[in-house]
C-alpha cells in the first residue's frame, strides 16, 4: 500500500511534471461560427424559431360521463363541425351515432387486386418452369397441366391477398402512430380508464375556440386543453 498524497491525488509526482498543469496556461476565446462559410449558428435564427413553432391541432375536452360527451358531440356536429373525434375506455353507441363517419375505403380493393395478382404470378411462374423453361415429357401428360398448379396458386393467392390487405389496413389507419397531439392533453391516460374525450380540429372549417370551448363547458367538460401540433 502506497501513501496518497491529498494534493495531487496520486501516489507522486510523475516524471517530468512538476505540477498538475504546468505554467504557462495560454487560453483562446473561441471565435464564432459565422467566420466560414459553413457552421453559421447566427444565420436567420428568427425565422427558423418562427418556422419551428407549434401551431393548435385543436381543442379536446374529458368529461366524466358519455351522456355528456355524447350531448356536447350533438351540439358539436349541429354547429357544423366535422372533424371530430371520441376516445372512450369503450363503444358508445350515443356518441357512435353523432360522429360523422369516416370510410376508409381501400382496403377491400387492394386484397382483391392482391389476390389477383398472387394467382397470376403463381400459375404464371409455375407453367413457364414447367412448359417453357425446363419442359419434361412424363407419360405424355400436357406440360401446361393447370390442375396441378391450383395448390400452389392457393397459397400464393392467399399470401398476397392477406399481405396486400394488411399494408392498406395500416395506410387506411394511419398506423403505426407513435405520436399523436391529443396525447398532451391533461389525463388523456384515463380515456382507456373512466374519462370520455372528445377532440375537435383545428383545420375544421366551421372551427372557432371561443364558441367550441363554450360548447363543452355547457355539457359539463371536467376539463379543457388545447393542443398542439
Amino acid at each position: 500500500m502506497g501513501q496518497l498524497r491529498a494534493d495531487l491525488v496520486g501516489l507522486g509526482d510523475l516524471r517530468r511534471l512538476h505540477r498538475p498543469v504546468p505554467d504557462p496556461v495560454l487560453y483562446r476565446i473561441a471565435g464564432r461560427a459565422d467566420r466560414t462559410a459553413r457552421g453559421n449558428a447566427r444565420a436567420d435564427t428568427r425565422r427558423d424559431a418562427a418556422m419551428s413553432e407549434p401551431h393548435l391541432y385543436g381543442i379536446v375536452g374529458e368529461f366524466p360521463t358519455p351522456r355528456d360527451a355524447a350531448a356536447a358531440a350533438d351540439e358539436l356536429r349541429a354547429a357544423g363541425l366535422r372533424q371530430i373525434d371520441a376516445y372512450t375506455p369503450y363503444p358508445v353507441a350515443e356518441i357512435d351515432a353523432v360522429l360523422p363517419r369516416r370510410r376508409r375505403q381501400g382496403v377491400a380493393p387492394v386484397t382483391l387486386a392482391g389476390a389477383v395478382l398472387g394467382a397470376v404470378t403463381a400459375t404464371f411462374v409455375q407453367y413457364w418452369a414447367a412448359a417453357i423453361d425446363y419442359p419434361l415429357n412424363i407419360g405424355g401428360r400436357p406440360l401446361n397441366s393447370w390442375p396441378a398448379f391450383t395448390v400452389s396458386s392457393f397459397e400464393v393467392t392467399l399470401l398476397f391477398a392477406i399481405a396486400g390487405g394488411f399494408v392498406a389496413f395500416l395506410a387506411a389507419g394511419r398506423l403505426p402512430l407513435l405520436y399523436h397531439p391529443v396525447f398532451a392533453a391533461a389525463d388523456f391516460a384515463r380515456a382507456s380508464q373512466d374519462r370520455f374525450f372528445l377532440s375537435i380540429e383545428a383545420h375544421d372549417a366551421h372551427f372557432d375556440r371561443a364558441a367550441v370551448r363554450a360548447i363543452l363547458e355547457r355539457h359539463g367538460a371536467a376539463a379543457i386543453d388545447e393542443v398542439f401540433a
